[in-house]
């Protein structure tokens, strides 16, 4: 081994030790961004719709006369901190269950998804099935201001901000 090798040993380990230790910070931030976003849509999910889990309500006819049956609101999310965009989005999905016997048309069962940017307190994206028994009657695709075809679209989309 020459000098000029043993000399830049040292430098090469202090430039080993630096790159080791600045990704484990960056690491580390990432972590923090990342939990900071999922309280804040716990919190926003939390404010909107009552929490995630199951949620039960009166149903009503198309009169607005109140039914001896509840509708079922199933309620989840999934956060993300878009490192690239430096914003933290929600994903929210919501799940309606009518009984049966109530009109379709009324009250559908439904299932909805919106990506929210938390950041902004603004939703980017909207798509909503609605269904009566085994078959989709309806879906609405909202976008960025733009419709869009079908749940695989929206998915593709949303890909854009819930991964880095």
């Amino acid at each position: 081994m020459s000098i000029l090798s043993i000399t830049r040993l040292p430098i090469l380990v202090l430039l080993l030790i630096a790159t080791v230790s600045a990704r484990a910070e960056s690491t580390v931030a990432s972590n923090e961004l990342q939990e900071r976003c999922r309280q804040s849509a716990l919190q926003f999910v939390n404010e909107k719709s009552g929490g995630e889990g199951l949620h039960s309500f009166p149903a009503y006819d198309a009169n607005h006369h109140p039914l001896d049956k509840e509708v079922v609101d199933s309620v989840s999310f999934r956060s993300h901190y878009n490192m690239k965009l430096n914003q933290c989005f929600a994903l929210v999905t919501n799940n309606r269950t009518a009984p049966p016997e109530l009109d379709p048309i009324a009250l559908p069962t439904s299932n909805g998804i919106v990506l929210w940017n938390l950041s902004e307190g603004t939703y980017i994206g909207v798509f909503v099935s609605l269904q009566h028994e085994t078959s989709t009657w309806k879906n609405t695709c909202v976008f960025e201001n733009a419709t869009c075809a079908s749940a695989a679209e929206f998915d593709a989309r949303v890909a854009r901000f819930m991964t880095d």
